[in-house]
């Protein structure tokens, strides 16, 4: 069946641009990918555990921002291993870092299992800062 709008209904979504998936910190390079278009430029310095962690164990995430930034708060998300989305509001409140407790903290926060996580830090206008953590599956008993 040729259809007008059929085939204007095709154009459109072959004109349509494929969804770019979220960016996932990658342990070998430090780095998110692939990588985000960040704003609010240079001197953001996220911080995440560099050592593995293990299933259950509570994730201390920090954040500091450039000297003059106007930036107060912030939406934080963590991207689990499978994909599940978590989100927390911060506010910065003077110092220099400025941390949350991970899923303590997070709405829809669920205790960490084996894998790889990203944390997103985003104002309204986009990304900010990526980062990210890993828990390792749980030591062999003895």
């Amino acid at each position: 069946m040729n259809s007008p709008v059929l085939g204007l209904l095709g154009l459109v979504v072959a004109l349509t641009p494929p969804s770019t998936p979220p960016p996932r910190f990658d342990f070998n390079t430090y780095a998110c990918l692939p990588p985000p278009a960040l704003v609010g430029g240079p001197g953001w310095t996220s911080s995440a555990p560099r050592f593995s962690l293990y299933p259950g164990d509570l994730v201390l995430l920090g954040l500091t921002k450039p000297p003059h930034s106007p930036v107060a708060s912030l939406e934080v998300q963590v991207i689990s291993p499978r994909g599940q989305v978590s989100s927390s509001h911060f506010v910065f409140n003077g110092g220099s870092f400025n941390y949350l407790v991970y899923p303590r903290d997070f709405l829809g926060g669920q205790p960490t299992t084996p894998g790889r996580y990203t944390v997103l830090w985003r104002t309204p206008q986009g990304i900010v800062a990526c980062d990210g953590f890993q828990v390792s599956p749980p030591p062999p008993p003895f």
